[in-house]
């Protein structure tokens, strides 16, 4: 029986669905949040930069951000640094009470 040619292909089908249920999917809902994240990112939203950074947003450009880090102190980062934001953790709550309802 393993030498039919059938049950190969099954076996490798089996191992594909396999692949991405364990890495394609998830990497792909991380990056769909990440994108999320950016693009839901508004003036005076409090953030993380990848870096450790804590500031609050002062303006919001194309691809960067300028936040406040201390008084009189801006910096201008990319929004791709960006690694948290209380917004975030917003979005979360709202996600998981949407999976709640289905």
């Amino acid at each position: 029986m393993q030498n039919n040619p059938i049950f190969i292909i099954l076996i490798y089908a089996v191992l594909i669905v396999l692949l991405w249920v364990l890495f394609i999917r998830p990497q792909k809902k991380q990056r769909q949040a990440k994108e999320q994240l950016m693009d839901s990112l508004e003036v005076n939203d409090k953030i993380t930069t990848i870096g450790g950074i804590f500031g609050k947003i002062t303006k919001v450009k194309e691809d960067t951000l300028m936040i406040r880090v201390a008084n009189g102190v801006e910096i201008e980062i990319l929004k791709s640094a960006v690694s948290a934001s209380d917004k975030q953790e917003r979005l979360e709550k709202q996600a998981k009470a949407a999976e709640k309802k289905d």
